[in-house]
């Protein structure tokens, strides 16, 4: 059996875990290797799968109980536990997710890209 680990999560965006914001969510939750669980307000879903996400209905001020296990499932909670915190309530993004030129400040926010989706 594997380990699990929880985090909670508040969601801070105005218009809860909309179709935009979930689909940042799964994208970085499917760079992990771990399984990822979100459970609210007595329903789960599968945090790499969109449409399991937006069906949650999380609205702003909910409590995201995101249970990861497997390898990477602790550095999954951690990237995901920041989430929310960014800039406009999203997370400001690194890694995969923010191109950035070499020697570029990965610390700033990545560009709102929500007409991209």
């Amino acid at each position: 059996m594997k380990d699990e680990y929880t985090a909670e999560i508040v969601v801070t965006t105005h218009a809860g875990l909309d179709a935009p914001t979930a689909a940042r969510f799964v994208r970085m939750a499917a760079c992990f290797d771990a399984d990822i669980m979100a459970h609210c307000r007595g329903a789960a879903a599968n945090a790499k799968s969109i449409i399991a996400m937006v069906s949650l209905c999380a609205r702003q001020g909910d409590t995201l109980r995101v249970v990861a296990s497997g390898a990477d499932a602790i550095a999954a909670l951690e990237d995901l536990g920041r989430f929310f915190t960014g800039p406009m309530g999203v997370i400001a993004v690194k890694g995969p997710f923010a191109a950035s030129a070499e020697g570029e400040d990965t610390d700033k926010p990545a560009p709102d890209r929500r007409a991209e989706l």
